[in-house]
């Protein structure tokens, strides 16, 4: 839950399984980087982001904070990160999930 904290200020106790787990490589500043990353539910309050935990080049690279709406993110053409969340934002509104889907992107 590091990178919650570090990019939003947001500090959460999560006490279930992922919901999503994805693979990935990607190039960033010239480095290649391969990831597993992990995707939790998190029902909260609203709030305002405070990333004040950020390094200078996540200051640098990220554009900005904002919540979307589902519609918002239906309609988007800007890169939204798993690719497949919005086909499969049906997934977050139901009660319970028998275990993590493991995206193919």
């Amino acid at each position: 839950m590091r990178e919650l904290w570090e990019e939003t200020g947001f500090q959460a106790k999560i006490e279930t399984e992922p919901i999503w787990e994805r693979r990935t490589q990607f190039e960033f500043y010239g480095d290649t980087y391969e990831q597993r990353e992990f995707y939790f539910l998190i029902q909260t309050e609203n709030f305002v982001p405070d990333p004040a935990s950020l390094s200078p080049l996540e200051v640098e690279s990220i554009l900005e904070h904002r919540w979307w709406s589902h519609e918002e993110i239906l309609r988007t053409e800007d890169m939204i990160y798993p690719a497949a969340l919005a086909g499969r934002f049906q997934d977050l509104l139901q009660p319970t999930w028998a275990s993590t889907i493991y995206l193919d992107e």
